[in-house]
């Protein structure tokens, strides 16, 4: 059966970045330390993209805090290293009469980061796992410590929503049946690690967990439009790129003469739409395609950016998480 879907296509930008190498010594309070801080571009130290701690700066500093869990622990490796697809699964590990089971804590042993700063994890299950469908907040909570101390209490999770409303983190990976999911907290103080516990009571609720990466600092958002606030331009103003151009075409990033304008999908106005039929699970969808042409002659989004689409549609919502769409990534010379 033939279904009408509206389409507002909107694509979000997470620019996930190494960690620089800086000088640095060991030790408490190390002043060699610089403390990293993204709420003020006009102060020392701003860092304007999420990162993951991933590198030779950032370390697994602990593991179930010495609990000798050896079954289900595979690949501990993945989550330090410069790959940001691969993952690390580890049981969720529950201690006899504790409140909160620690599961693993990554630290950043060249960096600390500001108070208020965001940071988590970011996690991925298979689309139909039932850890896409729980709260969070009521199974894992953060704690942030600096130089190995607790920093304040332990924080509930989060899930994000960006400047679209949208959830940002049931995103899915190509070629896969696997989902992201993020945890996020905000630090109550300065810290250099993050350690995620797991509270949950019932312990076969969550057997384990794929643990792909930590990370610190805000997910930077943006529309692929022409939109003054939040658009291409914005981009381009705050990754220091100069101007992009925008075409929205069907099938390919090229435009043939007889296409229905999708002008819509780029313009300003962030609440029009382009309507496409779908034969949802059946068929395939009538598609759009969205270019971005940028004139500094660089790649137009580096290796790292997620993106994606927002969508109006009732009958979606009768959709599986990562059924239904596909994204298809094009290099434009």
């Amino acid at each position: 059966m033939s279904r009408t879907i509206l389409f507002r296509f909107i694509i979000f930008v997470f620019l996930f970045l190494s960690l620089p190498v800086v000088a640095a010594t060991g030790g408490a309070s190390d002043i060699n330390k610089p403390i990293m801080q993204d709420s003020d571009p006009n102060t020392a130290n701003y860092f304007n993209n999420r990162r993951a701690l991933v590198g030779p700066a950032c370390m697994v500093n602990s593991v179930f805090d010495g609990v000798q869990v050896l079954e289900g622990v595979k690949d501990l490796q993945n989550i330090c290293n410069e790959d940001l697809d691969d993952y690390a699964t580890v049981p969720s590990a529950v201690t006899a009469g504790v409140v909160a089971s620690p599961i693993i804590s990554i630290k950043d042993t060249h960096c600390y980061y500001a108070g208020n700063t965001q940071a988590g994890f970011t996690i991925c299950a298979n689309s139909n796992a039932g850890l896409l469908k729980l709260d969070l907040a009521t199974f894992y909570k953060i704690q942030f410590y600096k130089d190995g101390k607790a920093v304040g209490e332990m924080k509930s999770v989060e899930t994000e929503k960006g400047i679209t409303g949208l959830g940002l983190s049931l995103l899915t990976i190509p070629g896969t049946s696997m989902v992201n999911k993020t945890f996020v907290a905000t630090a109550p103080g300065d810290f250099d690690e993050i350690k995620l516990f797991y509270c949950g009571v019932d312990v076969n609720a969550i057997s384990s967990i794929n643990i792909k990466y930590a990370f610190v600092g805000k997910a930077r958002e943006y529309t692929i439009t022409n939109n003054k606030e939040n658009g291409i331009a914005k981009y381009a103003q705050e990754q220091g790129r100069q101007s992009f151009n925008l075409e929205a075409h069907g099938q390919k990033p090229t435009h043939t003469a007889l296409e229905e304008s999708r002008n819509a999908l780029i313009d300003e106005d962030l609440t029009n739409s382009f309507v496409v039929s779908a034969v949802l699970k059946i068929g395939t969808s009538l598609p759009v395609t969205v270019v971005a042409r940028p004139t500094d002659e660089k790649e137009a989004f580096p290796a790292g950016t997620e993106v994606g689409f927002r969508f109006n549609s009732v009958s979606a919502l009768h959709l599986g998480v990562g059924d239904g769409a596909t994204i298809t990534l094009y290099r434009v010379c």
